[in-house]
């Protein structure tokens, strides 16, 4: 068995962009958008926003970052855990919600598509769930957002 590490990181080193750029090209083959827009530039990341990053003795297999969409809910983004590394997603999930608490926040909120029902499941069974669509997948049908109170 490996040894998963889960760290804060940036999403510009190479091994970070890595994972990104699998994401990205998995959302684009079954969903037609990568997803990048989403995200933006992550050196303009707004304060109380982080990028997580886990290893598998010491190799990248997952990432995932929160930013704030107020001063009391962080936006999950850009989540992803290469196949065939069990328990890495939720290593990061767990990282996450804790440091959204350190942070300040008392939600978590993100969106994914319907279509994603491998994404629903995993945040469903980690405590999010369905909440109305908020900003940019407001009217959007192939979305569905889920959020998670954190306190």
């Amino acid at each position: 068995m490996s040894l998963l590490t889960v760290e804060l990181s940036h999403p510009e080193l190479p091994a970070a962009a890595g994972l990104i750029d699998a994401l990205s090209g998995h959302l684009l083959r079954y969903y037609g958008g990568d997803g990048r827009a989403s995200f933006g530039v992550w050196g303009a990341a707004p304060a109380r926003s982080a990028f997580v990053l886990a290893r598998a003795d010491g190799i990248a297999v997952a990432c995932g970052a929160i930013r704030p969409l107020d001063d009391d809910c962080a936006e999950v983004k850009r989540m992803y855990a290469v196949p065939g590394h069990p328990g890495a997603a939720a290593a990061v999930l767990q990282f996450l919600e804790a440091e959204a608490v350190r942070l300040g926040y008392r939600t978590l909120r993100l969106a994914t598509r319907h279509a994603n029902e491998r994404a629903v499941g995993f945040y469903r069974k980690h405590g999010f769930v369905p909440c109305p669509n908020y900003g940019a997948y407001a009217g959007r049908p192939e979305s569905v957002c889920l959020e998670k109170p954190l306190v």
